[in-house]
């Protein structure tokens, strides 16, 4: 079977590959699907035809995409027209998909990934993803110069649908952390530190007294 495995944003990663015993993605990439300033229309034509592109180049069996996050964590990260955009994006993807492969995208949580391809799902995004990456140069799937974080996630995400669906595959890989997952998670955990240190001190009153200078007191009504 060949996946197609696709982690939907504005710069949208891709994998695709045969699933079987020691496989790995024959291709992937990261595609910018609109500029700056670009109104969600323009996004979703945009969208609308890479993937048609994708699907005439690469022909899958099947198509697998990073399901939506729904949860309250998304309160204060996302805005409405951002929701608005990859909601849209991932309408397209389904229907063009449903459409040109006569399949139905199937859809992963972001969660279930990081469980399968890291052996650890409750993880804050940031340190995921770049856990997903050094885990991706680990196993020789990209080159060290490729700092793409889209397109490893949709490397995981294409691993984590073969764990899944494929006994063979899943005989063939190893679920676990890079090798220096301890370095990254302890540099994010400083980092969060230092942000929630900030954010305190934004957040704190001005409780200081105001100084008076000679002659203020005259135009204090006692």
């Amino acid at each position: 079977m060949n996946l197609l495995a696709l982690d939907i944003a504005t710069t949208t990663g891709w994998a695709f590959g045969p699933i079987s015993e020691g496989s790995c993605p024959s291709a992937s990439g990261h595609e910018r699907l609109a500029k700056a300033g670009a109104s969600n229309e323009q996004c979703w034509r945009s969208t609308f035809m890479w993937i048609n592109a994708m699907l005439r180049e690469h022909d899958p069996d099947m198509v697998v995409i990073e399901a939506k996050i729904k949860t309250p964590n998304m309160k204060g990260k996302s805005s409405p027209k951002v929701d608005e955009r990859l909601g849209g994006m991932q309408s397209v993807i389904r229907a063009v998909v449903f459409m040109r492969q006569r399949v139905t995208a199937d859809q992963i949580p972001p969660a279930t990934v990081r469980k399968q391809f890291l052996g650890l799902g409750n993880l804050p995004k940031d340190t995921a993803k770049k856990l997903v990456h050094s885990r991706c140069r680990e196993l020789g799937w990209i080159d060290a110069g490729n700092l793409s974080l889209d397109e490893t996630d949709a490397m995981a995400l294409w691993a984590t649908y073969g764990c899944i669906n494929s006994i063979e595959f899943r005989k063939g890989f190893e679920v676990r952390m890079p090798s220096n997952s301890a370095h990254i998670i302890d540099v994010a955990a400083k980092k969060e530190a230092e942000r929630e240190a900030r954010r305190k001190a934004n957040s704190q009153p001005n409780t200081k007294a105001p100084a008076f200078f000679v002659g203020d007191t005259e135009d204090i009504p006692f």
